[in-house]
This record gives C-alpha cells, sequence and structure tokens, in this order.
C-alpha cells in the first residue's frame, strides 16, 4: 500500500488528466489525478462557504490501487462513469497543495465534463 502523498506528480511525472468528481450514492466530492505512468491518485474534500467568501480544502493524494489500465484516458474516464462518479472540471488548487482561497462571493457551481 502506498502513502498519501501531497504532490503525486513529483520532479519527474506529467498528469494526462486532471478533475474533480461527486458521487450521488454518498455525497462525496473530490479530484481524481491519472499520471503518465498509469497511476491514478484521488484527493477527498472540495469547496466550502463562509461569510461573503469561499475557499477550497482536500486530503492528501492517495492512488487508487483498483486502477490497473495504465495511462489510457479513454478507458479511465469511462471506468470512473462506470463507477457512477460524476466528473467535473477540476478545482483552482494546485496539485501540490492542499487548499485555496479564500476567494470573494459563492463558489461557482461544478462545471461537469461530457459524458
Amino acid at each position: 500500500m502506498m502513502e498519501p502523498v501531497n504532490d503525486p506528480l513529483g520532479a519527474d511525472r506529467t498528469a494526462v488528466f486532471h478533475c474533480g468528481w461527486s458521487r450521488e450514492v454518498n455525497g462525496t466530492t473530490g479530484e481524481f489525478l491519472l499520471r503518465d505512468d498509469g497511476l491514478l491518485f484521488v484527493r477527498t474534500g472540495g469547496s466550502y462557504a463562509a461569510k461573503d467568501s469561499h475557499g477550497y480544502e482536500f486530503s492528501l493524494w492517495r492512488a487508487d490501487l483498483t486502477w490497473d489500465k495504465g495511462a489510457d484516458l479513454a478507458k479511465c474516464i469511462a471506468w470512473l462513469n462506470a463507477a457512477d462518479y460524476t466528473l467535473s472540471e477540476a478545482s483552482p488548487v494546485p496539485v501540490d497543495e492542499k487548499d485555496a482561497g479564500p476567494f470573494p462571493g459563492e463558489p461557482p457551481p461544478a462545471r461537469r465534463l461530457g459524458r
């Protein structure tokens, strides 16, 4: 089992895909990151609202060891959709950070990615 990490890319990896996700089943949200070596990482969290502002807060990244199909983006998206994840644009939090904000106003609605 891999330990959670703050930066899944490090100095020598690139992201093939980085997106937000939500699950209607249990109301959880977070982000996925598919690395060029085929490892899929996930972190939980999302936006929060405060008086006249909002921000974002996430857990550390952890490898999703149930994904074993490599860096094929189309297969990854199909696999996530089949697992009932609703995919959206990633948050403004950089992949090597856990939070961002505060920003003025309410958080914008999530922009869904095509299914």
